[in-house]
C-alpha cells in the first residue's frame, strides 16, 4: 500500500495531497518518544484535538484512497533503537571465545552476521546464547524494536589464534572487577611486573583484572606452600580450596597458603588478580620439603578454560560481628568459578535468630543474579536499630544447592548482631513542701560515676508528683531543691532534701526495675513558717522535723556538702 509519514504540531497545519481513508496518530514527546502507543486507527479525518494535547508532536500514517492500511511503520526518523553491545568487544583470543549481545531497548530483537555483511531483520536472530567463535570472525549486529527505527550497526573483529600446550589460560579484563573482557591468552608462567602506564594487554587501561585457569601437576607427594607476590589483590584456589585470600590494595607483598598434593596427580588452578592503578605485580611460585622454591614452570601447568559447570562459594570473612547501630551495610560477596559464560542465579538460605525486616534488611533479595561473564555477585545486609533491649542475634547465610551450579567452600557465612540498646527505667515519687520559698523545684537522680547530671534532671513548677524517665541500670542518689535563683544548680542557701529510707537515712535507689514511692520532703527553714527572713541563709534539712537528733543533722550536712561539691564540679549540659 502507498503510505506517507508526516509530523505536525497542530492539526490545523495539515495539508494532504491525496484522499484520506485511514489515519493513525501517535503522540510523541520532545525527544521523539511515544507517550501514547495505542496506534488507534480512525476512518476519515478525526479531530486530533479531542485525543491529544497540542503541546506535543504528532505523527500520522496516511493511506491512499483504495489502499489497505498495513500498520504503523515506526516512530519519527532519527529515533533509532539502541545499538547492540558486544561482550567482549573484539580482540585476540586463544582457541575460542564466547560473545554475547545485548541492547538497552525494551523488547529488542538483535540480528547479526558473521560473514562481514550488514545485518537486517532477515539475518540470524540472537537468542541469548553466547556465540562461540573458534576462527577469526567479524560480528556485525543490529537492533530492531517496535516503535523504533533500526539501530546503527555494531561491529567487532575477533582474532582466534592457536593455544599454547602449557601454561595457564588468562582472561584479561579492562576493569578491576572482571568486567569488560579484552583478551584471552595462555601464559607459560605467572611472573609479571606491569609498569605504570604499560598495562598487560592492548585496549586495557590503568586498572585491570586477570583470571588464570588450568591444572598443575606436582612432582612429589608433599605439603606444598603456594606463594604469590602481588600488587594489588589476589585470590588463589588449588584443587577447589581457597589457599590465598588477599583482596586488598597495597604494594608488592608476599602471601602464602598450604595444601597437600599427590605426585603426578593434576589438580585445578584458579587464580584471580587485580590492579587498582599504578605499577602491577603478580608472581606464582611453590615449594615443599622436596620441591625447591621456584616460579611454577610451564611443564607443570596445562591451560583450561573455565569449566562447563559453575562452583559458587562465599569470599571474605565467614564470621562477622556488627552492632545493630552500625550504619555501614555489610556486602556479602559470592564468587563464581567455572563456567562464566552463562547467566545464572544464586539463592541464599537465611537462618539464625535475627528476623528479616525487623533486625536487618537484605538487598536486592536472597537471590543474587550473575550476568553472563560475571565472576562475582553480592547482596547488601543493612542493620535495623530496633531500640529494643535483647540478646545478641545472628544471621546465617547458606548457599543453596540448585541444578544450575555446585556449592563450594565456604558455603556458610554468619553475622552476629550485637545489641547496643540499654534497658532504661524510671524513678517516681512525690515532692512535698509547705513553706513559702519561691522558685521551681528541681529533682535530680545521679550515680557516683556519672560525670554530668543534666540528662537526669526534671523541673516542677509546684510540689507534687514527679517522674525521672530513661534511667539506665544503676544505683542513684535522688535529691530535690528549690531553685530560688533559677540557675538549675543547688546553692548552699537553697532548701533541699534527699531521699531517705524508713530509718530516715539517705538511701540509694537501685534500678531496674523502675521504682515508685521515692518521696522527698523539703522541710520549712527555721523562721520561714512564722514569716521570718526568707532570704536568710539556712542549712537545708532532710530531717522529718525540727526535733530530729543532732547526729542526723550533722550527717545530712555532710551529704549536703558532698552534693554541693558534685554540683559545682560539673558543667551543666
Amino acid at each position: 500500500a502507498t503510505q506517507a509519514v508526516t509530523t505536525f504540531t497542530n492539526y490545523g497545519n495539515l495539508t494532504w495531497t491525496m484522499p484520506l481513508t485511514d489515519i493513525e496518530v501517535v503522540a510523541l514527546d520532545s525527544a521523539g518518544v511515544a507517550v501514547d502507543a495505542s496506534e488507534t486507527t480512525w476512518i476519515g479525518s478525526p479531530d486530533f484535538a479531542l485525543y491529544y494535547p497540542m503541546d506535543l508532536t504528532y505523527q500520522a500514517v496516511v493511506v491512499a484512497n483504495g489502499d489497505a492500511f498495513t500498520g504503523y511503520p515506526g516512530m519519527m526518523a532519527g529515533n533509532p533503537a539502541e545499538t547492540p553491545a558486544l561482550s567482549p568487544n573484539g580482540g585476540t583470543f586463544e582457541g575460542s571465545v564466547a560473545v554475547s549481545l545485548a541492547s538497552g531497548t525494551a523488547a529488542a530483537m538483535i540480528y547479526y552476521t558473521t560473514d562481514g555483511t550488514d545485518p537486517d531483520n532477515t539475518s540470524t536472530l540472537y537468542d541469548g546464547t553466547a556465540i562461540n567463535l573458534t576462527a577469526p570472525t567479524t560480528i556485525r549486529a543490529i537492533t530492531y524494536a517496535t516503535g523504533f527505527d533500526p539501530s546503527p550497526i555494531a561491529s567487532a573483529d575477533f582474532n582466534i589464534v592457536a593455544e599454547l600446550a602449557n601454561g595457564l589460560r588468562g582472561r584479561y579484563y579492562d576493569s578491576d572487577n572482571f568486567e569488560g573482557l579484552a583478551m584471552t591468552r595462555t601464559d607459560p608462567t605467572i611472573d609479571f611486573v606491569y609498569p605504570d602506564g604499560n598495562p598487560p594487554a592492548p585496549d586495557i587501561g590503568g586498572t585491570y583484572s586477570i583470571l588464570w585457569t588450568g591444572q598443575v601437576t606436582p612432582r612429589y607427594t608433599d605439603t606444598y606452600t603456594f606463594k604469590t607476590v602481588n600488587d594489588d589483590g589476589v585470590r588463589l584456589w588449588i584443587n577447589d580450596q581457597l589457599v590465598i585470600d588477599d583482596w586488598n590494595y597495597h604494594g608488592p607483598q608476599e602471601r602464602t597458603g598450604t595444601i597437600s598434593l599427590t605426585a603426578n596427580q593434576a589438580v585445578s588452578v584458579w587464580l584471580e588478580y587485580f590492579n587498582g592503578g599504578g605499577e602491577g605485580t603478580i608472581q606464582l611460585s611453590w615449594e615443599s620439603p622436596q620441591q625447591p622454591d621456584e616460579i611454577i614452570p610451564d611443564t607443570a601447568l596445562v591451560p583450561t578454560s573455565p569449566g562447563a559447570g559453575s562452583v559458587m562459594s562465599f569470599v571474605g570473612e565467614t564470621e562477622i560481628e556488627v552492632s545493630e547501630n552500625d550504619r555501614d551495610p555489610i556486602v556479602v560477596a559470592v564468587r563464581r568459578r567455572g563456567n562464566l559464560d552463562a547467566a545464572t542465579n544464586v539463592v541464599l538460605n537465611l537462618g539464625g535468630t535475627a528476623v528479616a525486616g525487623e533486625d536487618f534488611s537484605i538487598a536486592p533479595s536472597v537471590t543474587i543474579a550473575f550476568e553472563a561473564g560475571a565472576i562475582e555477585g553480592s547482596a547488601t545486609i543493612g542493620m535495623i536499630n530496633d531500640a529494643v533491649v535483647e540478646e545478641d542475634e545472628t544471621i546465617t547465610m547458606t548457599i543453596m544447592n540448585t541444578a544450575a551450579y555446585t556449592v563450594g567452600n565456604p558455603s556458610m557465612k554468619t553475622i552476629t548482631i550485637t545489641d547496643d540498646d540499654v534497658e532504661v527505667d524510671s524513678i517516681a515519687g512525690t515532692i512535698t513542701y509547705t513553706g513559702t520559698k519561691s522558685g521551681n523545684i528541681v529533682v535530680e537522680a545521679f550515680r557516683e560515676t556519672d560525670p554530668v547530671f543534666a540528662k537526669r534532671t526534671i523541673s516542677l513548677l509546684n510540689p507534687g508528683a514527679y517522674t525521672i524517665a530513661d534511667l539506665e541500670e544503676g544505683a542513684y542518689t535522688v535529691i530535690a531543691f528549690i531553685d530560688s535563683d533559677d540557675d538549675e544548680q543547688l546553692d548552699d542557701d537553697e532548701i533541699w532534701g534527699i531521699y531517705q529510707d524508713a530509718n530516715l537515712q539517705p538511701a540509694l535507689v537501685t534500678i531496674p526495675p523502675g521504682q515508685t514511692g521515692i518521696d522527698i520532703n523539703l522541710d520549712v527553714a527555721p523562721g520561714e513558717a512564722a514569716g521570718g527572713d526568707e532570704d536568710g541563709g539556712c542549712c537545708a534539712t532532710i530531717s522529718s522535723g525540727p526535733d530530729a537528733a543532732a547526729g542526723w543533722l550533722a550527717m545530712l550536712l555532710g551529704a549536703a556538702v558532698l552534693v554541693l561539691r558534685r554540683r559545682r564540679a560539673t558543667t551543666h549540659a
